[in-house]
């Protein structure tokens, strides 16, 4: 599926000469002349990448920045100005922004940058993908179980998932004691940060201490 651009430019001949080289490029384009047009753009249609002008007629550089960060918030967006400052360019980029180019620029150069804005934009992607597969395998219902021993898992399970308690879990080897710590993961608050597997049959004993609460004191380990 072709990648969607929408630029905001509004000095015409820049306007129409990047979008053809994009659409040279094989991506779908829409080119705008104002900030306004851009608003309503953003809350009609689904962007790969944004590229927009700091000074426009109607709403500002700086408003369609916010607009798309709120509106498709894993979209990069790449800031075009022919008034560079620092402080400009460091505001650009604190407020979200992927790139910030002074123009007049090469546009070879231009198509650098979008290369790569995309290919973050599919890495998030992907990777916000990834998570929702995680969550859905290790959700409850993954575990097969009808009895009314399992019954009370789920809802052990259900119960630990929402607090912040350091959960001991027991069991003979096969039982599925990793199945069940990854639910856990998945099912609580800290769903999106990684979860930390340590074998500590494989740590020395003088060892094991530092590396639980040394090397990770800032994570929360999980042994298995």
């Amino acid at each position: 599926m072709s990648k969607s651009i929408l630029i905001v430019e509004d000095e015409k001949i820049l306007r129409i000469s990047l979008a053809d080289a994009l659409k040279g490029e094989g991506y779908s384009v829409l080119a705008v002349a104002d900030g306004d047009a851009a608003l309503a753009a953003l809350e009609q249609g689904e962007f790969s990448l944004v590229i927009t002008d700091i000074r426009l007629p109607g709403a500002g550089g700086a408003e369609v920045l916010r607009k798309s960060l709120s509106e498709l918030p894993i979209t990069p967006v790449i800031m075009m100005t022919a008034y560079a400052t620092i402080k400009d360019a460091v505001e650009a980029m604190r407020c979200g922004a992927f790139d910030y180019i002074t123009k007049p620029f090469d546009l070879d150069e231009m198509l650098v940058t979008v290369h790569k804005a995309l290919e973050i934009q599919i890495l998030t992607e992907e990777n916000i993908r990834l998570k929702k597969e995680l969550h859905r395998y290790y959700g409850a219902p993954n575990i097969i179980g009808e009895s009314k021993a399992m019954q009370a898992v789920f809802a052990i399970l259900d119960k630990v998932s929402r607090t912040d308690s350091t959960v001991l879990i027991l069991g003979e080897s096969g039982t599925g004691k990793e199945l069940i710590a990854s639910t856990i993961h998945y099912q609580g608050a800290r769903k999106d940060k990684p979860i930390i597997r340590v074998n500590c049959a494989a740590l020395p004993a003088e060892l094991i201490e530092s590396e639980l609460f040394g090397s990770f004191c800032k994570e929360k380990a999980l042994a298995l």
